[in-house]
């Protein structure tokens, strides 16, 4: 990865709500065409900090951002409104997050926002984006019915759709298999190898073993006093059976005898 450029950079960032530090001086870079894992214990931030990456925290009464985030070597906090910001990084939640409305609508969603479409131009523009989420033979037929009707692996891959439809650099993934059968996980992973041909992708989740499975890189957070740090990275062969750190040590090897109750 180290031929690749940085597109996001993050520059000792500390998050605080109220009197509660969230988030204590993490630097961090994301790369283009690779998927950058953010693995820890609840509470490290890793949520947080996508949220910082998408400016998701503006919303947020009482939350203080201190440091620089930086978006191809520019303030994201300065260079642009939000919603543009937003056309070059997107973002997949946890729980699939479908609107009211058809199928069609949920796909259409952000470009409208961001580009004049013909109308001659959608049925194909729509097929695009479906065949490119494996989703185009299951729901082809049903673009004007209520994108209710999904399956949850259906609603996550059309999250996914309508995020790609922008057509972003940087891919922010906040555990989107954690609500998931493994059929469906298995397809969103998929996806993902697929998606970092082309793009950054960051992504939160609590399963190691699918790190192992999608991750170029690999950054571990703990969670001392409910603040989180980065503690150390590296790739996910080197951190999982070279780590430097024992909390790092700890935490996989907890994790690990987890697993084996289970």
């Amino acid at each position: 990865m180290t031929n690749k450029q940085t597109l996001v950079e993050l520059n000792h960032i500390s998050v605080t709500a109220g009197s509660h530090l969230i988030v204590d001086n993490v630097s961090l870079k994301i790369k283009e065409k690779s998927v950058t894992s953010l693995v820890g214990p609840s509470g490290a931030g890793k949520s947080t900090l996508l949220r910082v990456i998408n400016r998701l925290t503006d919303r947020e009464d009482g939350l203080r951002v201190e440091g620089q985030a930086c978006y191809r070597e520019k303030c994201i906090y300065t260079c642009c409104q939000v919603e543009d910001l937003r056309q070059y990084v997107g973002m997949v939640f946890q729980k699939p997050c479908v609107f009211p409305g058809s199928i069609e609508r949920n796909l259409l969603f952000g470009v409208r926002h961001h580009k004049k479409m013909n109308a001659s131009e959608i049925p194909f523009f729509l097929e695009k984006i479906l065949k490119q989420v494996h989703l185009w033979t299951e729901v082809k037929d049903r673009l004007k019915k209520s994108a209710s009707i999904l399956s949850m692996g259906q609603k996550q891959r059309l999250c996914f759709a309508r995020v790609l439809a922008v057509n972003p650099e940087v891919m922010l993934l906040d555990e989107p298999t954690a609500s998931l059968d493994p059929h469906s996980t298995h397809e969103i992973e998929s996806l993902i190898h697929e998606l970092k041909q082309e793009k950054a992708i960051v992504l939160v989740t609590h399963d190691l073993v699918q790190v192992r499975r999608v991750s170029d890189e690999l950054i571990f957070l703990s969670a001392v006093n409910g603040t989180g740090r980065v503690v150390e990275s590296g790739t996910p062969e080197r951190i999982f059976n070279r780590p430097e750190q024992e909390e790092t040590r700890h935490y996989l090897s907890r994790h690990r005898i987890e697993e084996v109750k289970l």
